[in-house]
């Protein structure tokens, strides 16, 4: 049932249905793919917060790439994570955000 579900979603892209499904996969303790729906929800600042607190960044950043992320989007993500000291991740974001100074330093 829950495979039709998320299926149907999927296809749909179902604002409502993202988030039933994003509450359903956060009950069972799998974050990662709540951050997914979340962001296919339209419910960014959500998604980020709980990718944050989960540390799930890398499949936040993943889900809103994928979904067309803003520069915006991508330069939060990316100041993410250079404060926590992950150049790696930093600057393919603040590259995807369009600070190419940003990434050279």
């Amino acid at each position: 049932m829950a495979e039709e579900a998320v299926k149907v979603v999927r296809e749909s892209r179902s604002v409502e249905g993202a988030k039933l499904v994003a509450k359903f996969f956060s009950q069972l303790g799998d974050h990662a793919s709540a951050i997914r729906f979340l962001v296919l929800s339209n419910c960014h600042q959500e998604a980020f917060q709980l990718a944050e607190t989960t540390d799930h960044m890398v499949e936040y950043g993943d889900s809103i790439e994928a979904d067309g992320a803003t520069q915006d989007q991508m330069a939060q993500l990316a100041e993410h994570f250079a404060g926590v000291g992950d150049a790696h991740n930093a600057g393919r974001f603040y590259l995807r955000a369009g600070h190419y100074r940003a990434v050279s330093s």
